[in-house]
């Protein structure tokens, strides 16, 4: 009788461990390359969540800056304008001055932290896209407007001339 021949050939023991290397080397990688998108699944509520604090944080300072330069603007036209006659004088033209200076380096630090957060949100892995939705928004340098809680009620009549009621019920 004769011996069976093994189907495979014993390989020698440095190309098993070549062998055995790369196949750790392979899964390794393959781990190191899933674990960032395993991590990031997230719910889309909480995407959403992300999104909408990362363009809350953008839209206040871009609404910081829009408001600042305006009112550089305005310290600066009160300040010209105190120069003349009827206009204030001594400290109280002094601190249309002393207002834009502090404007001005407020505006310089609301700007830092404008290219700040692109950087930070870089960092945290925020698509880009998120704040530049806020740039094509329209801007607006106020404050939100009031509740509705506080808001003036045009049926209300307390306090107004009855002579100007459209309906003439006094």
């Amino acid at each position: 009788m004769t011996a069976l021949r093994p189907l495979f050939r014993p390989l020698s023991r440095s190309l098993a461990i070549a062998t055995a290397l790369t196949i750790v080397v392979a899964t390794a990688t393959v781990l190191v390359w899933m674990t960032p998108q395993i991590a990031s699944a997230q719910t889309a509520e909480e995407i959403r969540a992300q999104r909408d604090n990362w363009q809350r944080k953008y839209r206040a300072l871009l609404s910081d800056r829009v408001r600042l330069k305006e009112n550089i603007a305005k310290s600066r036209k009160n300040y010209s304008q105190a120069q003349r006659r009827n206009y204030p004088r001594g400290g109280a033209r002094q601190k249309f001055l002393v207002d834009a200076e502090n404007a001005e380096k407020a505006l310089a630090a609301t700007e830092e932290a404008i290219a700040e957060i692109f950087t930070d949100a870089r960092r945290e892995g925020v698509p880009p896209g998120w704040l530049y939705e806020v740039e094509d928004e329209p801007i607006e340098a106020t404050r939100p407007a009031a509740s509705d809680s506080n808001a003036v009620d045009p049926e209300d009549r307390a306090g107004r001339n009855p002579i100007y009621f459209e309906d003439g019920d006094f």
